[in-house]
């Protein structure tokens, strides 16, 4: 799940969305397919999408009803584990045997992500990127996980796009 604030440069309105997704993830390809549900609560419309992710040629490919359309991605992958340049935090138990750590870092320079992880397994628990991002909007972004799966992906072949996806696509950005 992941809440979403965006204050779009010179408004005062901020945008909030509720996200549901189930994420496929591929650090070693860095890829990651999202098939998601967002709720817009002013509106009360839920709108289903699948995103592909290629981190590899900053490239996004939104799916909805209207079709496929391409983007340029400037955002990093998320890495697996702990980003070279975050710190610890803090450590807290989650019952006998389980210790998370929060660690926290910058993440596309101006923006500050904090990441809890099981310590383990390096299972994400929580996420949380906050800041102006580069386009002069405030953003929070808040995901929470649940049901993660390591080493597991959701069908045998989750990145392969589809085919309004290879032809005929409209390009934006």
């Amino acid at each position: 799940m992941r809440i979403q604030a965006t204050l779009p440069s010179g408004s005062s309105t901020p945008t909030i969305t509720d996200i549901y997704s189930h994420i496929d993830y591929d650090a070693d390809s860095q890829e990651e397919r999202i098939q998601g549900s967002v709720f817009d609560p002013l509106t009360r419309v839920i709108t289903n999408y699948t995103e592909y992710k290629d981190f590899k040629n900053s490239k996004s490919y939104m799916v909805t009803s209207a079709g496929c359309t391409v983007s340029q991605m400037n955002e990093l992958m998320i890495p697996p584990c702990v980003a070279a340049n975050f710190t610890i935090d803090r450590q807290y138990s989650l019952g006998p045997g389980v210790t998370v750590t929060a660690w926290e870092g910058s993440y596309l320079g101006s923006l500050w992500m904090n990441i809890h992880f099981i310590d383990f397994n390096c299972a994400p628990l929580s996420v949380h990127v906050y800041g102006q991002s580069p386009d002069g909007s405030y953003l929070l972004y808040s995901y929470q996980f649940g049901d993660v799966q390591l080493g597991h992906l959701s069908d045998p072949a989750p990145f392969d796009l589809p085919n309004s996806c290879k032809q005929g696509v409209q390009t934006v950005g």
